[in-house]
């Protein structure tokens, strides 16, 4: 479970750099521990992107979950450029869906427990 925790740490952290790094007014992060899941939810306003930015997130974060590089890769989180953190995030994600209202965006992340 340690392993676990500290990949969700992770996780939570990149998101919230994300859009810090994008200057946004204010981040709200839900993490819940379900029975068979862990759920994350990112709420932020305030956040300046373009429909194209907006699709690259889409698409990184969509990507499957990969067990294999999640274990060989999950440490590195928070050592590399931004759209390789994002993809270790995905890696480590069942699912995902993003919406972008105006400024406000929102990102929920789902993390299967195996």
């Amino acid at each position: 479970m340690r392993y676990e925790t500290k990949k969700l740490s992770k996780m939570v952290d990149e998101l919230s750099t994300y859009c810090l790094e994008r200057n946004v007014h204010k981040i709200k992060i839900e993490l819940t521990n379900q029975p068979d899941r862990f759920l994350i939810e990112l709420y932020a306003e305030g956040v300046k992107m373009t429909a194209s930015e907006l699709q690259n997130l889409k698409n990184i974060l969509s990507s499957h979950r990969e067990v294999e590089m999640e274990e060989y890769f999950w440490s590195l989180a928070g050592e590399g450029h931004q759209s390789e953190e994002l993809g270790l995030v995905a890696s480590m994600t069942d699912s995902a869906e993003i919406d972008l209202s105006e400024t406000n965006l929102s990102i929920k992340l789902v993390r299967l427990k195996k």
